[in-house]
């Protein structure tokens, strides 16, 4: 960990010489496979994702060739995360469940592990916690039987990340710091860094303002040791959520246009669609409400794209809501908020306090200019639409001409 660049120089040299030349190959297909796949692995831990998809692609229809089912289900699993890493939450649930099938029938025991791991983390995102809690638990199982310290320490980080979204911020801190504590002793650098971001990010959450700078701090040197743009973008991310805690919106705008310039260059569009919102929130609270509606925009036509993420969904229809409600559409905000509810089981506690106050401010606002009666008409329509028809209808009313006092 920490010589990416190096193992890259390495694998690049290994794959020009087992490369095909004038039709016949200078090594066995299966040799060319694996180091397809090697490199596919690397360039996806250097986020480089167009490389990692080619080689990792052709990895496959060798391994297929071969009948190499084993081979086959390690990169169908590495095809499917990158898939989620981009927002393909489909595509890459196909893939992992394809992974998945493979290892079951091979029993094999620690990748059964790893594709579990990495098919909670997609339940999690997706808004189905109770299969995420699922996922995790088997994968701890069966990591804790084969005894696989590092693979049971990331569990840990991962069910702390789940813990905060269900809003269970004494449980989320108690499996983050004891993730921390693990990474560290087994000197895991990439765990380290993901588990201090979080963390940094729930001190935040919890008003430890300077708790947070100094652990976030301490995640961006180690995601910037290991050139792993997707973990910067993330920790900056959650910097500029600090600034606006704080009431320094300058230094949150220069947080987000940065974080957003690292997700655009991995293609990260689920990530890109949410600092975006991120951006949309920023203008709105510095009451720049034309701004505010041109980056909402540019965010729901990110969001609209990948509708099997419902935390991204439920987040965005929510904050669109309560930009609406300062607007004076009353009855949009209603739905809209509304309708974000019935994204997940757990929505409410999967957005930030703050957002959560906006939210109820708004839906109060709303209830007390509607009534009671217009205002649970618009809740209840709100609930009823698909959360397609929801991003349809939020992007209409952001599209509506502005009042002059708002432009």
């Amino acid at each position: 960990r920490g010589h990416h660049a190096e193992g890259r120089r390495w694998l690049d040299a290994l794959l020009t010489a087992t490369a095909t030349v004038a039709g016949e190959e200078r090594a066995p297909r299966a040799e060319r496979a694996r180091a397809q796949r090697e490199g596919g692995v690397l360039a996806a831990d250097q986020s480089d994702a167009a490389r990692a998809d080619t080689l990792l692609e052709e990895s496959l229809t060798l391994y297929r060739a071969l009948g190499d089912r084993a081979g086959e289900g390690t990169v169908l699993q590495w095809l499917g995360w990158l898939s989620v890493r981009r927002g393909d939450f489909e595509r890459g649930l196909t893939r992992l469940e394809q992974s998945l099938a493979l290892f079951r029938a091979l029993d094999a025991r620690g990748e059964i592990g790893n594709v579990l791991r990495r098919l909670g983390g997609l339940a999690s995102e997706m808004g189905d916690y109770a299969r995420a809690a699922a996922c995790y638990e088997e994968s701890q199982a069966l990591f804790e039987q084969l005894g696989d310290r590092h693979a049971v320490g990331w569990l840990l980080s991962q069910q702390g990340r789940l813990a905060q979204d269900r809003g269970q911020y004494e449980r989320a801190q108690a499996l983050l710091e004891g993730s921390l504590a693990h990474a560290r002793e087994l000197r895991d650098k990439l765990t380290t860094g993901w588990d201090l971001s979080t963390l940094g990010n729930l001190s935040r959450i919890q008003g430890d303002y300077q708790g947070a700078r100094g652990l976030l701090a301490e995640s961006l040197a180690i995601m910037e040791e290991l050139d792993d743009r997707i973990g910067r973008g993330s920790v900056i991310q959650h910097m500029g959520h600090l600034a606006v805690a704080q009431g320094d919106y300058a230094r949150a705008a220069a947080h987000y246009a940065t974080s957003l310039a690292l997700y655009r260059t991995v293609e990260a569009e689920t990530l890109i669609g949410v600092v975006t919102g991120d951006l949309g929130n920023l203008a709105r609270l510095r009451g720049d409400l034309a701004g505010a509606r041109a980056r909402w925009r540019e965010a729901l036509a990110v969001v609209r794209r990948f509708t099997k993420n419902r935390w991204a969904a439920g987040w965005a229809l929510a904050n669109v809501g309560v930009l609406l409600e300062r607007q004076g559409d009353h009855a949009s905000a209603a739905r809209l908020i509304g309708a974000a509810a019935a994204t997940h089981a757990v929505f409410w506690t999967s957005i930030d306090p703050d957002e959560r106050e906006d939210c109820e401010a708004a839906l109060a606002a709303a209830r007390t200019t509607l009534g009671d009666a217009a205002f649970g008409a618009a809740w209840a329509e709100g609930q009823a639409l698909s959360v397609e028809a929801a991003l349809t209808l939020a992007l209409e009313r952001l599209g509506r001409e502005l009042p002059p006092s708002d432009r």
